[in-house]
């Protein structure tokens, strides 16, 4: 599922209505164990969290805080094995730069194991698409 599978939170969505049925519907996909998650977009317009619109762009520590419970969700429910973590630059960059980005996503997953991490971070994505140290 590329970029969580993507709640719709802009008009004439809302987060509130887009959210619960996104969660309902990631649990049945995550049944399907040949199913694995990008964890990341999330600083496209189509999530709603309106950062494109300040004057100033967020931290990471913001960021971590708005993405933290729709990223720690994907991550307990289909498990650190089946995500990777991304980002869709030049998409996510109306909200922030690429560094703030992946320490925004470093920080939401601080108390997982380093293994773990290493998982999410590098070595699903070696293992999902085949792609061998040189």
């Amino acid at each position: 599922a590329n970029h969580i599978a993507t709640p719709l939170a802009i008009a004439p969505h809302r987060a509130s209505d887009s959210v619960p049925k996104w969660k309902t519907s990631m649990k049945k996909l995550a049944k399907n164990k040949n199913v694995f998650v990008k964890i990341g977009g999330l600083g496209m317009r189509t999530f709603g969290f309106e950062f494109d619109e300040r004057p100033m762009p967020p931290s990471s520590d913001e960021l971590a805080e708005a993405w933290g419970p729709l990223v720690l969700f994907v991550v307990e429910t289909f498990g650190v094995d089946r995500c990777m973590m991304e980002s869709n630059f030049p998409f996510d960059k109306v909200t922030c730069s690429y560094t703030v980005l992946f320490n925004a996503l470093k920080k939401i997953v601080r108390d997982h194991p380093v293994e773990d991490k290493r998982k999410m971070f590098e070595l699903n994505a070696k293992r999902i698409y085949r792609i061998r140290d040189a």
